[in-house]
């Protein structure tokens, strides 16, 4: 006898409850709270956001859209992310999440939906086409101490910090072509989930005023004490404060290698100097 598949989204809490098993199975990595946090508590959360297929009563593949504003070309745009696709064990290698993916893309009322992935080949034939981040790569043995006087430098603190780092925010990515807005409530949902080590977001502080923070991440699959500077913004002071970052990476952090993408470098106009790999 052949079982009907239904693709639907988690239309009750028994439901979403089964989603989150499945995330938790195929992920087994990441903590169920991450899951929680980033979706299902998240302030933005719409169950019709949420994809599922259905085989026999069960949920044996599922999709999250994350849907939010960005900058594109100097415009405000509707951007779609795809996210935590994944397929019950048993059930892999028949097209399900394919089936998923291709429903994602036809609801999507958005021109721009975008994805990360380590097999890209896989969602060309979903007419995804590959975008590479160019990132730069510092070593400690070829950079130069940089200090900035006057300028105190500590972590970030909810409480005391998270009104102008979410101005700062605002006011440093606008404009910025692909990258998305961040309210007062995403960034408490950001900070739940997110994989990061309060040791590592950092806020650089002169008068009182917060002219700069950055967010990081050890990466401990590198062979060296190597550490990725996964976000950073800036005052429109005419201060370049990255480097000061790096310098405190290096020295006060131990780190060996400092990795970040390439758009926080201003174009290379930031004297930062260092190798660059893609």
């Amino acid at each position: 006898m052949r079982v009907s598949l239904e693709v639907s989204y988690p239309k009750d809490r028994k439901q979403e409850r089964q989603a989150l098993a499945l995330l938790c199975d195929c992920f087994p990595r990441l903590k169920r709270s991450y899951f929680l946090n980033r979706i299902f508590l998240d302030p933005r959360y719409e169950k019709r956001n949420s994809l599922i297929l259905i085989k026999g009563g069960s949920i044996i593949s599922y999709l999250h859209m994350f849907k939010r504003d960005i900058w594109h070309k100097g415009k405000r745009m509707k951007f779609v992310g795809l996210g935590e696709i994944c397929t019950s064990g048993q059930c892999r290698g028949r097209g399900y999440a394919s089936l998923l993916i291709r429903e994602a893309v036809r609801r999507c009322e958005s021109s721009i939906i975008s994805l990360f992935t380590k097999t890209p080949g896989y969602y060309r034939r979903f007419g995804f086409s590959l975008i590479k981040r160019k990132k730069v790569l510092i070593k400690k043995q070829a950079w130069l101490p940089v200090s900035l006087p006057g300028m105190r430098l500590r972590r970030f603190s909810y409480r005391l910090d998270i009104a102008q780092a979410a101005k700062l925010h605002r006011s440093f990515f606008s404009g910025l072509s692909g990258f998305a807005l961040r309210n007062k409530l995403d960034w408490l949902s950001q900070l739940k989930y997110f994989n990061e080590e309060k040791s590592l977001f950092l806020v650089l502080i002169a008068q009182g005023k917060m002219l700069a923070y950055i967010r990081c991440k050890r990466l401990r699959q590198a062979p060296e004490r190597s550490v990725e500077i996964v976000e950073y913004a800036c005052a429109n002071s005419g201060i370049d404060c990255l480097p000061y970052f790096i310098s405190h990476l290096f020295s006060s952090c131990g780190f060996e290698e400092v990795i970040f993408s390439k758009v926080y470098s201003g174009g290379g106009k930031s004297g930062l100097r260092g190798n660059e790999r893609i």
